[in-house]
Order: structure tokens, then sequence, then C-alpha cells
């Protein structure tokens, strides 16, 4: 999404995931797999976010 206020732009990134699966108690859960890299995914994110500002500065 972008809003542009005067001469400055506002750029909003976000995702969204949704669990396809459903644990024992039928209750939804994600994979093994999707939890242990949701931290590489938490990191890297931020790393991408951090070297656009920059960019932009």
């Amino acid at each position: 999404m972008r809003r542009t206020d005067g001469d400055q732009t506002h750029l909003y990134f976000g995702s969204a995931i949704l669990p396809a699966r459903t644990n024992k108690d039928g209750k939804p859960a994600m994979g093994r797999i999707f939890v242990l890299l949701m931290g590489f995914h938490r990191l890297y994110a931020r790393a991408l976010l951090y070297f656009a500002k920059r960019a932009l500065h």
C-alpha cells in the first residue's frame, strides 16, 4: 500500500499466512517446517525493509 502526504510517500508492507492444517484437537496449526523457517523470515524481512529505508535517505 502506498500513501502520498504532500512531498512524502509512505509505503506499507505486510503479509498474512493462514494455516491449511489442523492439529489433533481440530484447531488451525502450522507445520513444523513453517515454524522453523518463521525466525529466518522475520530476520530477512526486517533486513529488506532496513536496506530499502536506508536507500531512500
